[in-house]
């Protein structure tokens, strides 16, 4: 009508006692829905969004607490379960006075149904197909003025339906006997008229009405036949890190506590836990859950949006009460494992640029919320065990993995060095993961630090100084690794003559071993000069290595030179040198005469020179 506000998709229409209706819409719609069944129970609701619940289509989130106080955890498929087709048996008492044919009829006996299928689309309705269960019943009849015998009758039922407990169909007699023959049949149809299905206790309350006014009362119970009742719940994680839950409700339907069929009989509740065992949950139920309903049947859900799992949390737990038992389903959270690697060791110290050796970290599946995984280093084992702060540096700390991914990396930075060097070995262990569990044999891997640094090559320095005026001199050869090693490196040595003479100029030595311990570079040897104050030439003689242990030569031959340091006889040699050429030079300018009266000087100047030191 004009000027009324339309009716929103999602209002709920209640309809009240005496006619009219009113209309729900807003955030509290819930509520006060939930208020108005309190106060008007046992009149129907229904809601323009559907006027069927078999109708839906779409999978909608559950809604367990207030919209205003949602927490994460939402589950979807809420209104797309599937429901039983119940086999039943239902029997009850059939008393019932009433007119017909002029004569007061009296009925007191049983009444049966067999063979009953009732199937559901919804917790509030069902239908019994025609034919769909067979009636049988018998008793007493007393038909005033033509007396007392016994009455049994045959028919079946013919299309009910139970709209949330209110039944509507009707009953169809097809052979009535009565003993002795009264001459009256009860054959026909009967509606039901004030007919109820209680699923509280399962009581069925019917009255069968003819159209000649014959009425059949019934007062039973229904009894849904079958295995008992049961929740089996298969969980299974997805790609994208949420939850596929599957729920199977075997057996007959539940009883349930209260006259609205709408309320789960029981739920599956959600806990995170430590370990498969109920008894070491953490914490309370997580808000949302799945309801299951009475004469449910299956259902498909989907678990997303879960809060992160509390510290030390390995499993999540679907958990059913089902008359006073639990039943629990373990979901093991994705594993987190970490995997071995290796990393050239490089010449990087503490304070240098150094390498890294990255370990990847890999969940077994994504999860919907960051993953954070602890780790800590752990010294190496065995004969080439690397050590922290000697071989690489002492790490402990966490990594993020982010929502959706599977994996990451820990870094741990190698401290190298130029030493020759067996590979050695190091590891990281994963100690705590929250969102994941930690892979009890993939939670701990090594790294192997490669050596790059080569086999050490030897050399000999060579030693060149003066020989002294007497005693011993030490020449003092160095000896040095390229780089040390972590072995013990040997070599041969021996000394060889020059122009030096051994035992003359300087203490011959013969072939011995020279020996670097691990981590050592530099090592001497000393070879003793003969000093002399002999005027001679500088002389040599050499150190020879061999035989390498652990190395290779580079130089193998040290030189020593040894210096004359003999400065007087040098003058004296100088000066004669003069003195010979300044006679020289006077016999050439000098006569024949001259040189015959001057033969005795020069012979004496001569001898005199010769005579130098």
């Amino acid at each position: 009508m004009p000027g009324m506000r339309p009716i929103p998709r999602d209002a709920l229409v209640l309809t009240v006692p005496g006619g009219g209706e009113v209309i729900m819409f807003g955030r509290n719609t819930t509520q006060r829905l939930a208020q108005w069944i309190a106060a008007f129970r046992g009149f129907p609701v229904r809601s323009k969004r559907t006027e069927d619940r078999r109708h839906r289509t779409a999978s909608r989130p559950l809604r367990v607490e207030n919209l205003e106080h949602r927490t994460l955890l939402s589950v979807s498929g809420i209104g797309n379960e599937t429901f039983k087709a119940i086999p039943f048996t239902a029997s009850g008492k059939t008393q019932s006075s009433f007119t017909s044919g002029g004569y007061l009829i009296t009925l007191d006996g049983t009444t049966t149904f067999t063979n009953g299928l009732i199937a559901y689309d919804s917790p509030t309705h069902g239908a019994i197909a025609d034919r769909g269960a067979n009636l049988s019943g018998s008793g007493k009849i007393t038909a005033k003025g033509k007396g007392t015998g016994t009455y049994s009758i045959v028919g079946f039922a013919h299309q009910i339906t139970d709209n949330n407990g209110v039944l509507v169909g009707s009953v169809e007699v097809t052979n009535t006997t009565t003993v002795p023959n009264v001459g009256l049949s009860f054959n026909g149809t009967y509606d039901l008229s004030n007919a109820t299905f209680d699923t509280r206790t399962f009581a069925l309350a019917m009255n069968l009405t003819k159209a000649d006014g014959s009425t059949l009362k019934f007062n039973g119970k229904l009894n849904p036949t079958g295995t008992d009742f049961n929740v089996i719940v298969t969980p299974q994680w997805t790609a994208e890190g949420t939850i596929n839950v599957g729920v199977q409700v075997p057996g007959k339907p539940k009883t349930t506590a209260t006259a609205n069929r709408t309320i789960p009989v029981t739920n599956v509740q959600l806990f995170w836990a430590k370990g498969t065992s109920f008894n070491n949950k953490l914490g309370g139920a997580l808000p949302d859950r799945i309801p299951i309903y009475w004469n449910q049947a299956s259902g498909q859900y989907v678990v997303s949006d879960l809060p992160s799992a509390p510290a030390g949390a390995t499993h999540l737990l679907f958990v059913t009460q089902v008359d006073k038992n639990t039943r629990v389903v373990a979901l093991p959270l994705p594993g987190v494992s970490v995997a071995a690697t290796t990393v050239v060791e490089g010449n990087g110290g503490q304070a240098q640029a150094q390498n890294h050796a990255e370990f990847a970290v890999t969940l077994t599946r994504p999860m919907a919320n960051d993953v954070t995984v602890r780790y800590t280093t752990v010294a190496g084992t065995g004969a080439n065990a690397a050590k922290p702060g000697v071989d690489f540096v002492a790490t402990s700390g966490s990594i993020v993995i982010p929502a959706g991914q599977t994996r990451g990396a820990i870094q741990v930075p190698i401290i190298g060095n130029t030493k020759f060097e067996p590979n050695k070995n190091f590891s990281v262990k994963l100690t705590q993961a929250q969102n994941a569990v930690v892979d009890s044999k993939q939670g701990q891997a090594a790294a192997t630090i490669v050596n790059d640094d080569p086999r050490p090559t030897i050399s000999i320095a060579d030693v060149s100084a003066a020989e002294g005026n007497s005693g011993n001199k030490q020449f003092v050869f160095q000896v040095v690794l390229s780089n040390a090693s972590y072995q013990q490196v040997q070599v041969k040595y021996k000394t060889d003559p020059g122009t030096a003479t051994a035992g003359v100029d300087y203490v011959s030595k013969s072939l011995a071993t020279l020996s670097f311990a691990p981590g050592t570079t530099t090592q001497t040897i000393v070879v003793l000069v003969k000093g002399d104050t002999t005027l001679e030439e500088a002389e040599t003689f050499f150190v020879n290595l061999s035989a390498p242990v652990n190395a290779t030569i580079a130089k193998g031959q040290g030189v020593g030179t040894i210096l004359n340091d003999d400065v007087a006889a040098q003058k004296s040699a100088a000066a004669r040198n003069a003195a010979l050429a300044q006679f020289a030079g006077r016999a050439e300018l000098a006569s024949p005469l001259e040189l015959q009266g001057r033969k005795k000087d020069e012979q004496e100047a001569a001898d005199s020179v010769l005579a130098l030191p």
